[in-house]
């Protein structure tokens, strides 16, 4: 649902410390268990999301893990709660979930690659294997959205910028992108978001896609691993650790 409970109510004395006059959603240098712990508190006052339970805290992640990062950020009446987890992932936060216990819903969230098992330290370990539980497995690298450059805009005229010369180096030129992050409201935050997409578009993206075989006596997707786990990949000539990601 909308977030529009602080759209009628800025003005309540439990909204002052997170809303201002043009009734935006304001935090400041909060986890994001403190953001998405109020925000689902005040979606429950309105009577909405209460079959859905928080499997987290303010200070640790849903495996107890303590949150590495705050941010200071707002956002604008009307946005919906997926997209506001969904702006956390892109602010490389969190990852998130919501997922069902055979009793209840739960909303959980982890830190940066904190969803998910390591199968590949079980006994014996998760492989994927040609011949075995894989049909096919084929690779793509794509540079399509890759630059050397990138210029975050944030909120209230908040500009940064990053450039790697050694991505343009290589590229034998300058490429330029172009990334929103107008729910940041810090220089500080700004800054970071910048080097962190820097990252993101100097690297090549590698997608390996491996097509499941069902056969018997394999292990069958979601009962034996699911997204956010770790396994290996017989796939070139030798074992990769790929993280499920679909």
């Amino acid at each position: 649902p909308p977030l529009e409970w602080f759209v009628e109510n800025v003005g309540h004395p439990d909204n002052q410390e997170h809303a201002n006059e043009a009734r935006e959603l304001i935090f400041a240098a909060a986890t994001p268990g403190q953001v998405m712990i109020y925000v689902m508190d005040q979606a429950r006052r309105r009577g909405t999301l209460t079959d859905v339970a928080v499997g987290f805290t303010a200070d640790y992640d849903s495996d107890g893990v303590e949150w590495p990062s705050v941010i200071s950020t707002k956002f604008s009446p009307g946005v919906e709660h997926a997209r506001i987890l969904d702006r956390l992932v892109e602010l490389g936060l969190v990852e998130w979930a919501v997922q069902w216990t055979g009793t209840a819903q739960v909303l959980r969230m982890w830190v940066p690659e904190g969803r998910g098992e390591d199968l590949t330290l079980n006994d014996p370990p998760l492989v994927l294997r040609h011949g075995q539980n894989l049909e096919d497995a084929p690779r793509k690298w794509s540079v399509r959205d890759n630059g050397t450059y990138v210029l975050v805009a944030g909120a209230d005229g908040l500009y940064d910028d990053a450039n790697s010369a050694v991505a343009q180096n290589a590229r034998g030129r300058k490429i330029e992108k172009y990334v929103s992050a107008n729910n940041l409201n810090t220089p500080t935050g700004v800054e970071a978001y910048a080097q962190k997409q820097l990252t993101v578009i100097t690297t090549p993206l590698l997608e390996v896609t491996h097509g499941i075989g069902m056969a018997p006596g394999t292990p069958p997707p979601i009962d034996s691993f699911n997204v956010g786990d770790w396994v290996y990949s017989d796939t070139a000539g030798e074992l990769e650790r790929l993280r499920v990601v679909q």
